[in-house]
């Protein structure tokens, strides 16, 4: 038979086995909400960051068009006046039209030039997105589990067995060391 002293060590350690189970649990738990916090926000940097990327890609597009049209209108201004002064006809026509034509080239390249830009910023955020719900998920599947209700059967079982095994010891210890076993005997050794 199981004494008193073995039954409250067999369920101590049933407890404290589960308590420890738990307080794993929770401190792994914590340890994750912190590594999905940092994940989030380190792409929610890189946003921001993307962001004002495009930001000064924009601004510098506009800088670059304004300048070539104030270039452009100097430029094509001369254009005009020195052929209005000395030619005429489909040569001057064509000459004028291939000055404005450059200017819309160019602006047209810029144009493209920003497009691009923010084109190649919102792929960045999209792998930065894609990457950060890889991150979360590989958190998510390296969570350690609660053990199986088999697993938590086989522990308890074990410690079951194991006081037991402890309290038929010392039963055994008593009667061979004094013959005979009662219940005054145990608690006097």
């Amino acid at each position: 038979m199981c004494t008193i002293l073995t039954a409250l060590s067999a369920g101590l350690g049933i407890f404290g086995n589960y308590m420890a189970q738990r307080a794993q649990a929770q401190t792994a738990q914590a340890q994750m909400e912190a590594q999905r916090k940092s994940a989030v926000t380190d792409m929610n940097y890189a946003w921001q960051n993307f962001e004002a990327e495009r930001q000064d890609a924009f601004d510098g597009a506009v800088n670059d068009i304004f300048k070539t049209k104030a270039n452009a209108l100097s430029l094509n201004s001369g254009v005009e006046a020195s052929i209005n002064e000395g030619m005429s006809g489909r040569t001057a026509t064509v000459l004028k039209r291939d000055a404005w034509g450059d200017t819309a080239n160019s602006i047209s390249s810029k144009k493209d030039n920003y497009l691009r830009k923010s084109n190649e910023i919102d792929l960045n955020k999209e792998t930065t997105a894609m990457n950060t719900k890889s991150k979360l998920e590989a958190i998510n599947a390296s969570a350690p589990r609660m053990p199986s209700a088999f697993s938590n059967f086989l522990d308890t079982a074990g410690i079951v067995i194991g006081s037991y095994t402890t309290g038929r010891n010392i039963r055994q210890n008593v009667i061979k060391n004094t013959g005979t076993f009662t219940s005054n005997d145990f608690w006097n050794n």
